[in-house]
């Protein structure tokens, strides 16, 4: 029975992400076994000794196969036994924070990064504004500047990350206005207690406040006065003054000058722009065509769905006069623990670059692949699983600079999918630059 409820955990180990807490505890392994939650827990114990299990001691108390979470993060655990997730991660992650973890950290966002360090950095920290289009990772640097700002001892650790996003009170900016400076009881019909606000909330750490276009000039106004002192008034309460001390953060995919308030705009001194793949050298074209429907009103098969891709592709090289590269993306069907990957805590979509052995390009289109799948996996190894060549034709008898990715399958989530297609996009701009 010991055996069998290690290679059960072992089992959740590889079907499960970790963060799925609820999967490994005792309990639940008990209710899937019919046996004791005591009976588990001990046998479980026993394994932590020998150094086979990693046990998280919190309520509840969690467990893991050790050689599973090495694999999983990439990382080596030194011991069996933690008081939290937090200590097991810095455990496995080591160095590997703050900025690094950013796809082009170092290359074409190292003067992002720069002015973000810069603006923690200095003394009281500086507001800084993000604009970039939708999908660049605008949340993602203003978290990092946060890590940053913890692991260098500006902000204590103690302190909170507070996010909003603006564009959720759009046809309520009032209810914005009042979450941010919060208000007393009886300010307003239903204030029945008071309530500190976000900017209270955040005090010592970093507030993000992202679509931050979608705030009302009112509330622009209030923001600015705050960001001379540090001062402000609750709404109902016009005797007393609060004081936080909070890092801003803006982000807006529009442009500042159009959307902002001069005023606003001049209390600001750190403007970055999150480049796009086409401001990294890329052009990147996106066709629209529903390729399902077409087939079924044509009466295609399933199998005959490379004559619909064929016809779009062919004449999207009439329309834009030839490409760098086409990237062919499909869903793979394959169970969950083959899907993904976790990487320093993180879940990636896995992905594999597939040519067909009997076209004519099959030798340019391996290279290619081969050299992607290098370039992408010398930045989060493990996401691409590697070229298969099979028996076939694919589009890559259209031209020589076509490839054909399965990343992951209907199994991954969205957040998934588009981690690794963050790295996978780094890697082709690197790819791309290079030649």
């Amino acid at each position: 029975m010991k055996e069998i409820v290690f290679e059960e955990l072992k089992k959740r180990c590889e079907e499960y992400a970790i963060e799925e807490h609820t999967r490994f505890t005792a309990a639940s392994i008990a209710d899937t076994l019919h046996i004791s939650r005591n009976t588990v827990s001990q046998y479980l114990n026993e394994r932590v000794k020998t150094g086979d299990v990693i046990k998280i001691n919190s309520r509840p108390v969690y467990f893991f196969v050790r050689e599973a979470v090495e694999n999983k993060w990439s990382g080596v655990v030194t011991k069996c036994t933690f008081d939290s997730f937090e200590q097991l991660a810095q455990e496995l992650v080591g160095d590997a924070q703050d900025f690094e973890q950013l796809i082009g950290c170092n290359n074409s966002l190292s003067s992002v990064v720069e002015h973000c360090k810069a603006a923690v950095s200095y003394p009281g920290g500086l507001p800084i504004l993000i604009n970039g289009p939708t999908g660049t990772g605008k949340s993602m640097i203003a978290s990092m500047m946060y890590e940053y700002a913890v692991n260098q001892n500006i902000i204590g650790k103690n302190k909170k990350f507070v996010a909003v996003n603006c564009s959720e009170y759009a046809n309520n900016p009032e209810l914005l206005t009042t979450n941010l400076f919060g208000n007393v009881k009886g300010a307003y019909t239903g204030a029945d207690e008071d309530n500190p606000g976000l900017i209270s909330l955040a005090d010592g750490g970093l507030l993000f406040l992202d679509e931050v276009h979608c705030l009302k000039a009112e509330c622009q106004e209030k923001l600015f006065l705050f960001m001379d002192n540090g001062n402000y008034r609750m709404l109902g309460d016009n005797e007393h003054q609060y004081h936080s001390t909070v890092l801003l953060v803006f982000a807006t995919t529009e442009d500042p000058e159009t959307v902002l308030l001069k005023t606003l705009l001049r209390r600001i001194p750190v403007r970055i722009e999150i480049p796009s793949l086409e401001d990294r050298g890329i052009k990147v074209v996106l066709e629209t065509n529903d390729f399902i429907r077409y087939r079924d009103t044509h009466g295609l098969t399933y199998n005959e769905s490379y004559v619909v891709s064929y016809k779009y592709l062919n004449e999207a090289l009439v329309n834009y006069g030839g490409f760098d590269m086409c990237l062919d993306l499909h869903r793979d069907s394959i169970p969950r623990e083959a899907s993904y990957i976790n990487i320093d805590g993180k879940n990636y979509a896995k992905g594999m670059f597939v040519v067909g052995g009997l076209g004519k390009n099959a030798k340019t289109a391996t290279k290619l692949s081969t050299t992607l799948t290098d370039t992408i996996n010398a930045k989060k190894n493990g996401i691409m699983k590697g070229v298969m060549t099979r028996e076939a034709y694919y589009n890559q008898e259209v031209a020589k600079n076509i490839v054909l990715m399965e990343l992951g399958g209907d199994v991954n989530t969205f957040e998934e999918v588009s981690n690794s297609l963050d790295v996978i996009a780094d890697g082709i701009h690197d790819v791309l630059t290079k030649e």
